[in-house]
């Protein structure tokens, strides 16, 4: 039995369950902070864009994972047709795989404070990890920017404007709610649409990349086939 996996149905769905997911966060937030003086609900709880172990962070680790999946899938499909950068797709795929274990757990956090102790800092940088994510971040753009020169122009446009936006959300968003949360705490309706606008921002991102792979997919002449024996 051969499942095909069309590209349009697969972005469509991830595009109407994110504004869902999005809706029902911003929903959950303004009650809790205009109506429920702040008090968590569980269904504020389990749809929050900024909390952990719910829907949305499942589901944002479930389409990391795909890119991963799919990335390694093109480095593997490079060495039957052409090998030139066969390992830069697979270890941005590893690098994808390591995104979605730090979605689902947040290993990132646990370095906030002594990365902040080490280096005194706040406002901006109250959330210190955005430090030595962005040094890591430089050393992967300079390590790959061969290869985003060699892809194809519509390709390298997907790639360059898809990771705009979710560093954006992750670490420019991140700066921004940091300043607040250093000013005026983090339970409060202000930081709660920020950090909602800053994963919607993550989400958005991350389709938009799903889309170029699966188009790249598409344009090297491979079928994404499910199958099963």
């Amino acid at each position: 039995m051969d499942i095909k996996i069309s590209r349009k149905k697969v972005i469509t769905a991830l595009c109407i369950i994110t504004i869902v997911l999005i809706a029902l966060s911003v929903i959950g937030q303004i009650y809790k902070f205009t109506f429920n003086d702040g008090m968590d609900r569980y269904l504020t709880t389990v749809f929050n864009l900024d909390d952990e172990f719910n829907i949305p962070t499942f589901f944002m680790t479930v389409m990391l994972l795909s890119c991963s999946i799919l990335l390694i899938l093109i480095g593997e499909s490079k060495s039957d047709f052409e090998g030139r950068y066969r390992w830069h797709w697979t270890i941005l795929g590893i690098i994808f795989f390591l995104l979605a274990l730090d979605e689902m757990i947040v290993l990132h956090e646990m370095t906030i404070r002594p990365v902040r102790s080490l280096l005194n800092t706040g406002g901006l940088f109250y959330f210190a990890w955005v430090i030595p994510a962005g040094l890591f971040l430089l050393v992967i753009f300079i390590f790959y920017w061969k290869f985003l020169v060699d892809l194809p122009t519509r390709f390298r446009i997907l790639f360059i404007l898809s990771g705009a936006i979710y560093i954006t959300g992750v670490m420019g968003m991140e700066m921004v709610t940091g300043l607040v949360a250093s000013r005026q705490a983090e339970e409060n309706l202000l930081y709660a649409m920020l950090t909602n606008f800053e994963e919607s921002l993550e989400m958005f991102g991350i389709i938009l990349f799903i889309h170029a792979l699966l188009s790249y997919i598409e344009n090297i002449g491979r079928d994404l086939t499910l199958k099963v024996e």
